[in-house]
């Protein structure tokens, strides 16, 4: 192969890359947006219902009934199914304005940490374009990015078990005779992704400093 075959090969795959990342740019900034957009509609999207609906589970005498012969739902307040029959959709037809608030809370703040977390992931990328992935600010950006995953994925659980809660309270759906079980859940993928993020900002942490030594051996 000739040296101006190899230089076009190397233009052309320089030029994919950077196809790549721009496209892989752009994609985090459209999420970036749309996660922003949905952390303020969810909340406000809430208060402007008069009622509200949460997924719950049932009681085991509930579960041995047909969804129509359930005992115990209080006025203005039905059971429905999902598409797949599992969680249990429970709708109510008005609930106060803090409950309301509460329910879109959760999703809110998830959302809202996830927007920040891609516009840190978006300049993680763009220094990986530029050819310097271990820039001094990119482990700091990967452990804030671990962070607002911990905090929205784990706190906007946390919101939304309470929101639940106050929910059945509120319907009376959850007093002992209802059919629905007040219960507190929590998923740990979350916490697996941060772990991730921190374990990746130590990898460019230590990579930083192996191209500080080979700099200074040259």
């Amino acid at each position: 192969m000739s040296e101006k075959t190899r230089t076009r090969v190397a233009r052309a795959e320089m030029a994919a890359r950077s196809l790549v990342f721009d496209v892989m740019l752009g994609i985090i900034l459209l999420s970036s947006a749309f996660a922003g957009i949905a952390a303020v509609v969810e909340p406000v999207s809430q208060l402007r219902q008069a009622g509200g609906m949460t997924a719950i589970d049932l009681t085991e005498s509930a579960q041995d009934e047909a969804l129509e012969a359930i005992t115990g739902v209080p006025d203005g307040v039905w059971l429905q199914f999902t598409e797949n029959g599992n969680p249990i959709e429970l709708h109510a037809d008005a609930l106060d304005w803090p409950v309301r608030l509460l329910s879109g809370l959760g999703s809110s703040l998830l959302f809202g940490c996830l927007a920040a977390a891609g516009v840190l992931f978006y300049r993680v990328v763009r220094e990986m374009r530029a050819g310097s992935p271990f820039v001094p600010g990119n482990p700091r950006r990967l452990r804030f990015i671990g962070l607002l995953l911990l905090f929205g994925g784990v706190g906007g659980q946390i919101i939304e078990s309470l929101a639940k809660i106050r929910f059945l309270e509120a319907t009376g759906a959850a007093n002992g005779t209802g059919p629905a079980l007040s219960s507190f859940t929590l998923n740990l993928g979350w916490v697996f992704a941060a772990a991730i993020c921190f374990i990746l900002a130590e990898a460019f942490a230590r990579g930083r400093d192996l191209s500080e030594d080979v700099e200074g051996l040259v």
